[in-house]
């Protein structure tokens, strides 16, 4: 039995030297090709680590660029925000000259509601299509705009589609019943009496402390009395 196990250890040692033996050879046979390779490597791991930092100090210098047009925006102050002055970056030369970062992707959303609430639907819906992001407040309200969007353009079907995706995509007693009301009042607009009392139920058994909430029974009833 020991000595099995000895000439079993003997062999992958035998095997081992003889792998390294190999290699060892074929590097010396080789040292250009090799020689290439790994300056390749290099290179290209070198590349790697200086796009991530310039991409690192783009975005940095992008976001600083957004502060003062979001404040334009927060004070509603949409076509500065949308173009700057000339001292201030607006949203859309942001967007332009700091493409592929997250302020750019964010830009679309700005700049879609700009469009919005400037009476420039069309271009709010492209913008806002654009635009997408895993934080959940943020991709409702831009659902819940483009919902808007849709209902400017008298498309209300759309509409409908996007105030429920608002309403699935965020879960709070502020927004969600918010955004099933305006689905449940572009549905009443469209005559769908049904589900529009059904988007009102839903207020009514989920957020009843809602301000919709409070009023879910009477704008149910409403429905009601059309069917």
């Amino acid at each position: 039995m020991a000595d099995n196990q000895e000439k079993e250890i003997t062999n992958v040692e035998a095997s081992v030297l003889n792998t390294y033996s190999k290699a060892e050879h074929y590097i010396m046979n080789n040292k250009q090709t090799v020689t290439y390779i790994g300056t390749g490597v290099l290179v290209l791991v070198l590349g790697v680590i200086g796009f991530m930092y310039w991409k690192s100090n783009r975005e940095k210098d992008a976001q600083s660029k957004m502060y003062q047009a979001q404040l334009w925006f927060e004070a509603d102050s949409f076509k500065l925000a949308m173009n700057g002055d000339a001292a201030h970056y607006g949203f859309k030369k942001i967007k332009d000259k700091y493409s592929m970062t997250k302020a750019a992707n964010l830009c679309n959303y700005y700049l879609g509601v700009c469009y919005l609430r400037t009476g420039d639907a069309k271009q709010a819906l492209a913008l806002l299509k654009d635009f997408s992001t895993k934080e959940e407040m943020t991709q409702g309200q831009a659902y819940s705009m483009m919902g808007d969007a849709y209902a400017e353009t008298n498309d209300m079907k759309s509409a409908i589609e996007y105030y429920n995706k608002a309403s699935e995509t965020v879960d709070n007693d502020l927004f969600t019943p918010f955004y099933l009301l305006k689905a449940g009042m572009a549905m009443e607009h469209e005559k769908n009496f049904k589900d529009a009392k059904q988007a009102y139920q839903k207020i009514k058994d989920n957020y009843p402390s809602s301000q919709a909430g409070r009023m879910a029974e009477a704008y149910m009833a409403r429905c009601e009395a059309q069917l």
